[in-house]
């Protein structure tokens, strides 16, 4: 009993839809917003420079007592930064990472700075020493400012040498 009367609902929907032309169409599924689906176009990120305060909040507290900045280029979310004694890397946000966000190398001969070629407008910039690199990614438009504190770095450390 409970059989025909499942068969006949079943029949009589097949039958009362046939007329609708929407019925013979195939059905996509209907997915809902939640918390992992994008609902429009998705939107360009905004640059968030961080700001000139934190960026020498951050560097004051790396600097020694008698180290002073020289030289200062921008590169892609960070500065690089040359001072008397040597080679800072000041990241974006320093200031809330300070185990990683300041590295520094000594202005000494194993101090290894080396700019790569452009590969899609980026240049790799790869510092450190025989123990330690650390790459930086620099626009072609903050190149001729990162050649400018290579050359220097290059020129101090050889001048150190020169002078023992």
């Amino acid at each position: 009993m409970i059989r025909s009367i499942v068969v006949s609902l079943l029949l009589g929907i097949f039958v009362v839809g046939t007329g609708d032309p929407a019925f013979d169409e195939p059905r996509r599924a209907k997915v809902s917003a939640g918390a992992g689906t994008r609902t429009r176009a998705r939107q360009p990120r905004q640059k968030q420079s961080p700001g000139h305060d934190e960026f020498h909040v951050a560097l004051d507290r790396a600097l020694g007592p008698d180290e002073r900045v020289d030289l200062t280029a921008q590169a892609v979310g960070c500065t690089l930064v040359l001072t008397n004694l040597r080679v800072l890397i000041v990241r974006d946000g320093a200031k809330f990472r300070p185990s990683s966000g300041i590295r520094a190398w000594p202005l000494d001969r194993g101090l290894r700075l080396r700019l790569g070629r452009a590969y899609r407008q980026v240049h790799r910039l790869a510092i450190g020493d025989v123990s330690k690199t650390v790459s930086v990614f620099i626009s072609t438009d903050q190149v001729v400012e990162a050649q400018r504190l290579i050359a220097e770095a290059r020129r101090r450390t050889f001048a150190a040498d020169e002078s023992d």
